[in-house]
């Protein structure tokens, strides 16, 4: 994974953190609620990032042809070579979610993300 990716990443996750600037601490569970360091109910307000990082057969509505991430991308490897579908993975990590999305997220107040990673990328920041 190219080093932008990680820094956009690194950005995108604190973008996304719990206020630090205040010590609130890491949010936790007490009882039913949802608490932060001070012990204050903390409400989520989430986002997903759907396929970006882990293309869903069932969000793309592909699963007649290819089903889950290494289906799809077989596919597009039989269909256009492992160069060509790496330049469109390559462009799909870089296009399908960016800065502008999560300025609009932020913007409209949510406070989480849910992003949905394929074991390679995980492997590829480690």
């Amino acid at each position: 994974m190219n080093i932008k990716y990680v820094v956009i990443f690194n950005i995108f996750l604190l973008l996304f953190s719990v206020n630090t600037t205040t010590a609130q601490g890491f949010l936790h569970a007490d009882g039913k609620n949802i608490v932060n360091g001070a012990g204050e109910n903390v409400i989520l307000k989430g986002i997903g990032t759907g396929n970006w990082m882990l293309m869903e057969g069932y969000m793309m509505k592909t699963e007649g042809v290819a089903g889950i991430q290494h289906e799809i991308r077989a596919k597009l490897e039989d269909l256009m070579g492992e160069e060509k579908a790496d330049e469109f993975f390559n462009a799909w990590l870089k296009n399908h979610f960016t800065k502008t999305d999560v300025d609009s997220m932020k913007a409209l107040s949510f406070n989480s993300v849910r992003v949905a990673m394929h074991y390679k990328i995980s492997l590829i920041l480690c």
